[in-house]
């Protein structure tokens, strides 16, 4: 995973960013703690667009 945390945007800006992942543990799944991650991240940095690529319904446990 290391090569696409390293990769750059196609159409970098100092005003764009992309969210890649966010994980929850599971007991916290379904209660909002993923939102409250996003809304933190939007409201307390420079940046104004943001770039999800993709949203699962479903989670998979990923070990770090």
């Amino acid at each position: 995973m290391k090569k696409e945390f390293e990769a750059t945007l196609a159409d970098s800006s100092p005003v764009k960013c992309t969210i890649d992942f966010v994980g929850t543990a599971p007991e916290f799944r379904g209660q909002g703690a993923a939102m409250v991650i996003l809304r933190h991240i939007m409201e307390n940095t420079p940046y104004e667009q943001f770039l999800i690529e993709e949203v699962a319904v479903t989670n998979i446990p990923v070990g770090l």
